[in-house]
């Protein structure tokens, strides 16, 4: 759901002042009021269940700090749609938890492209996973609904694979094509259903949304699977398992 958090920006519906000075988005794809409130938990809320796999295959590769943000992501669209659907907050209010769900987006975003660069040296990794959340905290903080604050990160972060593969690595990326072809394949498929629902009185009980999450789930799982055995990942989660690791488990790449 994270592609859908950012293709929002674009579309806002409803916005609110506030102090009579500041104007912020309330509702990007807001329901149609005849969409009876059952059928919206069904399609845009219990919906993400379809983005669980991808958590769980991280999970269980021991890559916890991606699994952990992932987990973030899927709860606060979760809640955002939850609290859009019935129209009330719940422990936080529709615009609260959408600003956690951008941020959740851009982190998302920035850790697959660095699992993309598949780099070498573990500090040098985990210091670009500590800039990646502090920019989007930082980006959400100064302007959420400012699409140059959520694609400028986005694109920065989508040239660093590139970057890595050409002056790093020096060779083009070994990936797993198949994960590729389906992963990037169906998240096109994902963003046409997204498009077509953004106008609610077209998309009955928000389904073409609710398909967006659907394929959006499905195309996370394979992306996350383009690079099979990364260098740093593979020896963490040997290290997480037995306490050890050995020269042998940093893969080449």
């Amino acid at each position: 759901n994270s592609f859908c958090t950012l293709l929002a920006c674009f579309f806002p519906e409803g916005r609110a002042s506030a102090r009579g000075r500041q104007r912020e988005m309330v509702s990007t794809v807001a329901p149609a009021a005849k969409d009876p409130v059952e059928a919206l938990l069904l399609t845009t809320v219990l919906s993400h269940v379809a983005m669980l796999p991808s958590a769980v295959m991280l999970y269980r590769r021991r890559w916890l700090f991606e699994s952990a943000s992932n987990i973030f992501c899927i709860l606060t669209s979760f809640m955002y749609h939850f609290t859009q659907s019935i129209e009330r907050p719940f422990f936080l209010s529709e615009l609260k938890w959408h600003r956690l769900d951008n941020i959740g987006a851009l982190i998302a975003f920035g850790l697959f492209f660095i699992h993309l660069a598949n780099m070498r040296d573990a500090s040098t990794e985990m210091g670009f996973k500590f800039v990646v959340v502090l920019v989007a905290l930082l980006t959400q903080e100064k302007a959420p609904w400012d699409v140059r604050y959520t694609f400028g990160p986005i694109l920065m972060w989508g040239s660093l694979p590139i970057f890595w593969h050409l002056f790093v690595h020096r060779r083009p990326p070994q990936y797993e094509w198949r994960h590729f072809i389906i992963g990037f394949g169906s998240l096109f498929v994902a963003a046409g259903f997204f498009v077509r629902g953004l106008d609610e009185k077209t998309d009955p009980f928000r389904m073409y949304h609710g398909m967006w999450h659907v394929l959006g789930g499905f195309s996370s799982y394979h992306l996350w699977r383009v690079v099979s055995k990364p260098t740093l990942n593979n020896a963490m989660a040997q290290f997480l398992a037995t306490g050890k690791t050995r020269d042998e488990n940093l893969l080449p790449v």
